[in-house]
């Protein structure tokens, strides 16, 4: 579906009246970590820059400030980011008591013969993103050492 003109010129004339543009200017090298950064995390630099300022200036979900997800969508960006790790999240039939899906993290070998062996345990939505800083911690160490030695 296109969008027509007059909704275009529409679109235009509230983003000049409403919207800015922040920027800074950073040496290349770090531009392109940056932007590593943001696509292992799944989002746009645009989205990272975004959020952080309305962190910093306070904003509430409900003045438009931070982005809400939906437990779909945040297990499909960590599913993604898990790839890296070679694990892979398996969502479970089962609710834990208070209601609420249960995933299981696995090597992604695809092997279901050594699935025991795979196993790295189970965990609710919000305890698979502390996993995941926690894996994110460990593979950044790993990348320092790395350089280091």
């Amino acid at each position: 579906m296109t969008i027509s003109d007059s909704r275009r010129k529409a679109n235009a004339k509230w983003d000049a009246e409403n919207m800015t543009t922040l920027g800074c200017r950073v040496r290349k090298d770090d531009a392109a970590e940056f932007k590593k950064y943001c696509s292992d995390n799944g989002k746009t630099t645009n989205t990272v820059l975004k959020e952080y300022v309305l962190k910093c200036i306070g904003k509430s979900e409900d003045d438009g400030g931070f982005i809400m997800l939906t437990e779909e969508q945040i297990i499909k960006r960590l599913r993604g980011r898990f790839k890296k790790f070679n694990l892979k999240i398996h969502k479970l039939k089962e609710k834990s008591y208070n209601g609420k899906f249960i995933y299981q993290v696995l090597d992604a070998d695809e092997d279901p013969k050594d699935h025991v062996d795979d196993e790295y345990g189970y965990f609710t939505w919000e305890e698979l993103l502390n996993y995941d800083s926690e894996l994110t911690e460990k593979y950044m160490e790993e990348k320092q050492l790395r350089r280091e030695g």
